[in-house]
């Protein structure tokens, strides 16, 4: 039964610190892109800002659902 608690608790903690961890590198990219808006690395930038928005809804959703799983499930 502590593990069904650990796995979306750990899960969330984890995903929560690398998230804070990016954050300050992503405030870096968007200020390189907004001084250098038509730089192929400006470009290459908005890439991976792209990709992190992804990730970062793509970890709120299945935040969200192993919070509503824990609560069914306890």
């Amino acid at each position: 039964m502590e593990m069904y608690l650990l796995i979306p608790l750990g899960f969330i903690a984890v995903s929560f610190i690398i998230l804070i961890a990016r954050r300050k590198s992503m405030q870096e990219d968007l200020a390189f892109v907004k001084a250098h808006p038509n730089s192929q690395e400006a470009a290459i930038r908005q890439k991976a800002m792209i990709r992190w928005i992804w990730g970062v809804t793509i970890w709120g959703v299945v935040s969200m659902t192993l919070v509503v799983w824990l609560f069914q499930t306890f």
